[in-house]
């Protein structure tokens, strides 16, 4: 099968003639613990694509929060959904040191949303990158699975970690909020793309998959496997709560279903994991609240360094 290569985003975007964007802010480094070398923080976050009746929470009046907030963070990785091509160039200015990869939904560019990856550039080298829609033609831009109403689609990236000298995966995807059905073939789906382009490196996956953690779509992803994948924020906080709500339209509401999670395979152990509820100016950074992880990558060199058994197409 073919993958569609992401696009590697306006990587120059600070250059660029009329690009839209605002001042970038000084970047505060998190130190590197000396005994902590695997650690890997990685945050996941529906940005809210600019909706003009969203008023106060427009995009243009959430962006400088949001990056000043994710420098607070200071992760490693950002997977964002929900993303546009000029939030992106926004998102690129705002944090400096970012790379960003990703593909548009609607035609396999820049039109429509992205499911855009950010990697700290001073850490991770860029081996590999694609795309694949969540339909019955993953390999062509626009298709969904039939009810998801919108193209649904993910993007995944390889990188190499200087730090660890070691590879790994990251896929990150956008599941249906209208058809559980589609959700679950999206679920069915992207656990036939890890173990066709992953293989035994090991991964993280990301996302808004617009379900909660009872859920068919969730035993799908999480049930045994060729390679088990394995909730972050549950192994974190082993007892459930009804303040657990990762959506909440701009209320600031703490119930509701946690639709959004980040996932591991076994090389990886859980530090920890959470719901960023907090902003630098205290307003929501978006409808969605971040969530979080800070994973160990355990696997030892020679099953982390394991290639793939398969090598993308060139377009």
């Amino acid at each position: 099968m073919k993958y569609l290569p992401p696009v590697l985003l306006l990587l120059a975007c600070a250059l660029m003639p009329g690009c839209s964007g605002y001042p970038s802010a000084p970047l505060t480094l998190r130190p590197q613990a000396a005994d902590q070398p695997r650690d890997l923080r990685i945050v996941s976050v529906n940005l809210r694509r600019p909706v003009f009746t969203d008023g106060p929470n427009y995009w243009s009046h959430r962006r400088d929060n949001l990056a000043a907030t994710l420098r607070q963070v200071n992760p490693d990785i950002i997977a964002t959904q929900e993303c546009l091509a000029s939030p992106a160039r926004d998102l690129m200015r705002g944090l400096p040191g970012y790379r960003c990869v990703g593909a548009g939904r609607d035609d396999g560019k820049l039109d429509g949303e992205m499911c855009a990856v950010f990697f700290d550039s001073r850490r991770f080298d860029l081996l590999d990158a694609g795309s694949f829609w969540l339909s019955n033609q993953p390999a062509k831009p626009g298709t969904s699975f039939d009810g998801a109403w919108f193209p649904r689609m993910a993007t995944w990236v390889k990188l190499h970690d200087r730090v660890l000298r070691q590879d790994f995966f990251l896929f990150n995807t956008h599941f249906s909020t209208f058809s559980n059905e589609a959700r679950i073939e999206s679920a069915q789906l992207l656990r036939q793309q890890i173990d066709h382009i992953a293989g035994r490196t090991p991964f993280i996956v990301t996302g808004d998959f617009n379900d909660g953690e009872g859920s068919t779509t969730y035993r799908t992803l999480t049930a045994a496997g060729s390679e088990q994948l394995f909730d972050t924020y549950r192994i974190s906080h082993p007892q459930r709560s009804a303040y657990e709500g990762t959506r909440h339209e701009f209320s600031g509401k703490t119930t509701g279903e946690r639709m959004d999670w980040i996932l591991t395979s076994s090389a990886f152990a859980t530090e920890d994991a959470g719901i960023l509820r907090q902003s630098v100016t205290g307003r929501p950074v978006s409808d969605h609240y971040p969530v979080t992880a800070t994973v160990r990558l355990t696997a030892t060199p020679a099953l982390a360094m394991q290639p793939a058994p398969r090598r993308t197409v060139s377009p």
